[in-house]
C-alpha cells in the first residue's frame, strides 16, 4: 500500500471522528439527564398548579462520597507507588525517583485540588472522568516598568536582570533607557519565560470522543476531544497564521446540550465569542490520537492528529493515548462504567413524586375546601374579610347549606415510604443517612451491632469507588506522566521531598516499572492509619530495647516519617533527624557534645579534678568530629566516582540509541520528532 496523501487522510480521520460523535449520541442523553438530577432540575412530571419541589438523592450522594475521596487523593499522604523490578540499586532508585517526581508534578500543577476534585466528581456524576496530560511548551511574558532610576540604580537593575536570565533561561528586552527631564532614567523591560512540562487538564464528558466498542482507550481505533479555542491563543501556541486564516469561525454543536446544563446559571452555552474581532473567533478543534496505517506499511500505528475545523495541522506518529480515564464503576469489557449518580436516580425520581404529594397533602389540608349548595351567594363566600357576611337565597339551616369538607393527612404515611426508599438507596450506594435514628429504630428494630454492620459496609462501598479509581484513572495518569516526562524532559529538575532537596534525571529512566495503589480498605482514615503505625513504633521500641537485630535506626524513623504524613506534615526534618543524613546526625552529635561540655564545665568550676575529665572528653570529641568528617569525605568521593561511572554509561547509551533512531529514519523514510538526524 501506498502512503497516504492528505485528502486521504482528511477523509479517514472525518470517518472516525463522525463514527465518534454517533457513538458519543448514544451515551450523552444519559450523562446529560445525571446532570440535571444532580442539580436537582425538573424532571418532566411537573403538573401546573400542583407542588414541583424535587429531591436532591444524586446530590446527596455524590455529597456524602466526596469528603472521603478528597481525604484519600488529595491529602499528603502518597497515592501510587512505582515498585522496582530487582534489588539492583539504579532500578530502586529509579522506581524511587518515579514515585517523588509524579506526585511532584501533580500537586504542583496550577489548580491542583480543583483539577482532582473535578475528575473525581465527574467520575462520580458522569459514566467517565478524563484527564489530559500532554507535554506543552508554555510561553509567559512579564513586564517591568521602572521610574525616577539614578544612574547606579539603573545600572545595578540591567546587571541582576542579566545575571539571573542566564541563571533561569529566559528571554530579556530591555528597551533603551530613557532620561528623563530631571535627570533620571525610566526602564521598560520584557520578560519571556518558555516553560516546557506536563500540563494536566480536565476534559468535560461532552467533548470526549471516543470509537464505539472500545474496552481500553489504547484499543480505540479514534479517542480525543473536540474544544473551541479563540484564532490568537492558537496563533500565540504556534500554529500556521496562513492555515489559521482558512479557517472560519464556527460552533461545536456536539457539546451544546450539555453545556446548557452546565452552565445553566450562566445562561446557558456561548457558541461565539461576546467580542467582535478576528483574533477572539472560536474555531473549532479536534485533538485526535488516531490508530491508522499512514505509511502503507500494513501495520496499523497511532497519530497524533490536530485538525481546526477541516484543517489538519499536524500528523506525527505517536505511541501513547496521554488521557486518564476512569469510571466510579466498572463494566466488563467496556470503557465506558457507571456513574454513582447512576444508580440513585430511581431513588431520587420516587423521592421527588413522594414529596410533591406529601406537600399537596399538606396544602390540601392546611387550606380546607367547603361544599355548598345553590342557597349560598357564591361572591360573598369567596371574598374573606374580617367580620365578613355570607349571603344566602331564601330561608333554610345554614350548617346544611355550608359544609367543610374534611381531607385526610397522609403525611405519616408517605414518611413510610420515604424512610423505605431510603434504605433501599442505603444498601445499593451504601450511603449512611445522618436521619436515621429513632424512626427507623421504630420500622426495623436496629440493634447497634447492625447498626455498625451497615456503617462498615457503606463505607466498604465508597472504598471499592477509590480502589477503582486508583487503579484505573491514577495508574493511568502516573504511568502516562512517567512515560511522557522519560520521552520528552531532556534536562535535571530538583524538588522539594518532605523538606530535603532531591535532584532527578528522567533521562535516566531507563526501565518499565509497575504502579502499585497505596489505596485499598483504610487507606483515607489517616486516624486508623496513626493508630497502626503508633502500633508498630512501640514493638519497635520493645525489640530495639531487647536488643533484637530486627530492627535499627532507620526503621524507626520510617515509621515516625510515615505518622507525620498520615498527621498532614510533609516535613520530616523539622522534627526527626535521618539516621542515614550525615548532615543530620553531625548536627545530633554537635548538640549533644555542646550540652556535656557545658556540664563538664559547670562541674570543672566547683570541683578542680574535673578539668582533667573536661580535657579527655574535648579530645574525644576532636577525634570524633574528624572521624565524622572523614566518613563524609568518604561518601562524597564515591558518590563523585559513581556520579562519573554513571555519566559515561549514560551517554554511551544516548549514543547507541540515536544510532537506532537514525536507522529507523533511514530504514522508513520518517522523520522522528526530536530523534535521530
Amino acid at each position: 500500500m501506498a502512503k497516504m496523501t492528505e485528502g486521504d487522510l482528511l477523509s479517514q480521520v472525518l470517518m472516525a471522528e463522525t463514527d465518534a460523535i454517533s457513538h458519543s449520541s448514544s451515551y450523552m442523553p444519559l450523562n446529560q439527564k445525571m446532570m440535571e438530577y444532580y442539580l436537582s432540575c425538573p424532571n418532566g412530571y411537573e403538573v401546573e398548579g400542583q407542588s414541583q419541589v424535587t429531591s436532591t438523592e444524586v446530590q446527596d450522594v455524590v455529597g456524602s462520597d466526596m469528603p472521603s475521596l478528597a481525604r484519600i487523593f488529595l491529602g499528603g499522604n502518597e497515592i501510587m507507588q512505582f515498585m522496582p523490578n530487582s534489588q539492583d540499586p539504579r532500578d530502586i532508585e529509579e522506581a524511587n525517583e518515579k514515585t517523588k517526581y509524579v506526585h511532584h508534578i501533580i500537586r504542583n500543577q496550577p489548580s491542583s485540588f480543583k483539577l482532582q476534585h473535578d475528575f473525581l466528581k465527574s467520575c462520580e456524576i458522569q459514566t467517565i472522568g478524563a484527564i489530559h496530560y500532554p507535554w506543552k511548551e508554555v510561553k509567559r511574558t512579564e513586564f517591568k516598568e521602572y521610574e525616577g532610576l539614578d544612574e547606579d540604580e539603573r545600572a545595578s537593575i540591567i546587571t541582576d536582570l542579566e545575571i539571573e536570565k542566564v541563571k533561569q533561561g529566559f528571554d530579556l528586552d530591555i528597551e533603551d533607557a530613557e532620561e528623563d527631564e530631571d535627570g533620571s532614567f525610566s526602564l521598560e523591560i520584557k520578560i519571556t519565560r518558555t516553560k516546557k512540562s506536563v500540563v494536566l487538564s480536565n476534559i468535560p464528558i461532552e467533548q470526549m470522543l471516543i470509537s464505539q466498542n472500545a474496552t481500553t482507550k489504547d484499543d480505540a481505533d479514534l479517542i480525543g476531544h473536540r474544544f473551541m479555542a479563540r484564532r490568537g491563543d492558537l496563533k500565540a501556541q504556534g500554529f500556521d497564521e496562513n492555515k489559521l486564516a482558512q479557517v472560519p469561525a464556527g460552533s461545536n454543536e456536539t457539546d451544546s446540550r450539555m453545556r446548557a446544563i452546565r452552565f445553566k446559571d450562566q445562561g446557558g452555552q456561548r457558541n461565539m465569542s461576546a467580542i467582535e474581532d478576528s483574533a477572539n473567533d472560536l474555531l473549532p478543534v479536534s485533538n485526535l490520537y488516531v490508530l491508522m496505517d499512514f505509511d502503507g506499511d500494513g501495520i496499523p500505528e497511532r497519530r497524533h492528529i490536530i485538525k481546526i475545523g477541516d484543517v489538519i495541522f499536524e500528523n506525527y506518529p505517536f505511541d501513547h493515548v496521554p488521557y486518564a480515564i476512569s469510571s466510579a464503576i466498572l463494566m466488563p469489557g467496556n470503557l465506558m462504567g457507571r456513574s454513582r449518580a447512576e444508580i440513585t436516580m430511581q431513588s431520587q425520581l420516587l423521592g421527588t413524586e413522594i414529596m410533591r404529594s406529601t406537600m399537596d397533602n399538606i396544602y390540601d389540608v392546611g387550606t380546607g375546601r367547603v361544599v355548598v349548595n345553590d342557597t349560598i351567594d357564591m361572591d360573598s363566600l369567596l371574598t374573606s374579610r374580617n367580620q365578613g357576611v355570607i349571603s344566602m337565597d331564601g330561608p333554610g339551616d345554614v350548617r346544611s347549606a355550608v359544609a367543610q369538607l374534611e381531607t385526610p393527612f397522609v403525611g405519616d404515611k408517605m414518611l413510610l415510604i420515604s424512610q423505605y426508599i431510603d434504605s433501599k438507596r442505603v444498601a445499593s450506594t451504601g450511603e449512611m443517612l445522618s436521619n436515621q435514628g429513632l424512626n427507623a429504630d421504630k420500622i426495623y428494630n436496629e440493634t447497634a451491632t447492625r447498626f455498625e454492620g451497615l456503617r462498615d459496609s457503606g463505607a466498604a462501598k465508597i472504598e471499592l469507588v477509590a480502589r477503582v479509581i486508583a487503579e484505573t484513572g491514577y495508574r493511568d495518569l502516573f504511568e502516562g506522566i512517567a512515560w511522557t516526562v522519560s520521552h520528552f524532559q531532556s534536562s535535571k529538575d530538583e524538588i522539594m521531598v518532605l523538606g530535603k532537596a532531591m535532584t532527578i534525571n528522567p533521562t535516566r529512566w531507563w526501565n518499565e516499572h509497575a504502579v502499585e495503589a497505596k489505596v485499598g480498605a483504610g487507606a483515607g482514615d489517616d486516624s486508623e492509619t496513626l493508630s497502626s503505625l503508633s502500633g508498630f513504633f512501640a514493638i519497635q521500641n520493645q525489640l530495639k530495647a531487647e536488643g533484637s537485630s530486627l530492627v535499627d535506626e532507620k526503621d524507626r524513623f520510617n515509621t515516625l516519617e510515615k505518622m507525620l504524613q498520615a498527621s498532614g506534615f510533609n516535613q520530616s526534618n523539622e522534627f526527626f533527624n535521618d539516621p542515614e543524613e550525615p548532615k543530620e546526625s553531625a548536627q545530633f552529635l554537635m548538640e549533644q557534645n555542646k550540652q556535656l561540655m557545658q556540664m563538664l564545665e559547670q562541674a570543672s568550676q566547683k570541683n578542680p579534678l574535673a578539668e582533667a575529665a573536661l580535657v579527655e572528653q574535648q579530645g574525644k570529641i576532636a577525634v570524633a568530629q574528624g572521624n565524622l568528617q572523614l566518613k563524609e569525605n568518604e561518601l562524597a568521593e564515591k558518590q563523585r566516582q559513581f556520579n562519573v561511572s554513571q555519566q559515561a554509561q549514560n551517554t554511551k547509551d544516548l549514543l547507541t540509541l540515536e544510532k537506532d533512531y537514525v536507522k529507523i529514519e533511514a530504514d522508513n523514510q520518517i522523520d522522528i520528532p526530536g530523534k535521530g538526524l
